[in-house]
């Protein structure tokens, strides 16, 4: 009797050690793919920075566009209309220069 209560006891401790593990396994994958995805929207705001700096410094915008862009990119929140926006007027100009 006292030995199938302490395997009880003992089986009990493994589950939750086990438990425990995996669930800190994947929390640590979430936070490595949180930290992924955050530095992959930072490369590409970056590279969409640095296409509206070209842009404007081109100067073939008008300045109702280039307020635009400025005022699109400078927002602290993320807003992927926005976004679009910065890739109409780029677009747009791409277009115009072919």
């Amino acid at each position: 009797m006292f030995l199938a209560l302490l395997l009880i006891v003992i089986s009990g401790f493994i589950f939750y050690y086990f438990k425990k593990k995996r669930e800190n396994e994947l929390r640590a994958y979430e936070d490595n793919l949180k930290k992924y995805f955050y530095h992959r929207e930072n490369e590409a705001r970056l590279k969409i920075a640095d296409k509206i700096l070209d842009t404007l410094k081109g100067g073939d915008l008008s300045q109702e566009n280039e307020q635009k862009l400025i005022n699109a990119f400078a927002k602290d929140q993320h807003d992927y209309e926005d976004d679009a926006e910065i890739v109409e007027v780029l677009e747009h100009k791409e277009n115009n220069d072919i």
